[in-house]
């Protein structure tokens, strides 16, 4: 409050400026509650009492994943690729997590044509294939997997939770020897 206390006459108005700041802390998506009981002459009385909500926003994105998994028989993981994210058998496990959606959709986008797939569920499996040049394309997988998709180029994962916020991951697996 801009004071801790003000005197006025009779039947005016005490105007105070209040300032509201919610912990560094404070949950994420939530509302935040708190009552103000303002004292006339010392004493509390009916009327006299102010309930502030805050709306805590949400500012922290989905944590998505592009995970190399195992071959259609469940049985065998690829080893790694030329570098982070790369998988040259294009076996991926899709995860997407949030601080307070309990679940997020997950979509696929080719980053050279744009073409997007999904949504997908959280833990869904796909065969990834580069094809340049080629439609893309998606079709349903085989035995452990549950999608095979070819796209020009890298595989954007991303997630948007209910407050707008986007997370996102890149699949690589080379394109196919010429």
């Amino acid at each position: 409050f801009d004071a801790a206390s003000k005197t006025v006459t009779s039947g005016e108005d005490a105007v105070f400026t209040e300032t509201i700041t919610a912990a560094a802390d404070a949950p994420q998506g939530s509302t935040l509650t708190c009552t103000v009981d303002f004292l006339l002459d010392g004493d509390l009385l009916e009327g006299f009492t102010q309930e502030i909500e805050i709306e805590i926003l949400d500012v922290t994105p989905p944590e998505v994943a592009c995970t190399p998994t195992t071959n259609p028989a469940g049985k065998t993981e690829p080893p790694a690729g030329g570098g982070p994210g790369q998988n040259p058998d294009g076996f991926y496990v899709l995860t997407g997590s949030d601080n307070v959606d309990e679940e997020v959709e997950l979509f696929l986008m080719d980053n050279v044509s744009g073409t997007v797939f999904g949504p997908f569920e959280n833990g869904t499996t796909i065969k990834l294939v580069q094809a340049p040049g080629a439609s893309p394309s998606i079709k349903p997988g085989t035995g452990a997997i549950d999608w095979k998709i070819r796209i020009q180029g890298d595989a954007i994962v991303s997630a948007t939770d209910a407050a707008g916020n986007v997370g996102e991951a890149t699949c690589l697996v080379p394109p196919p020897p010429m």
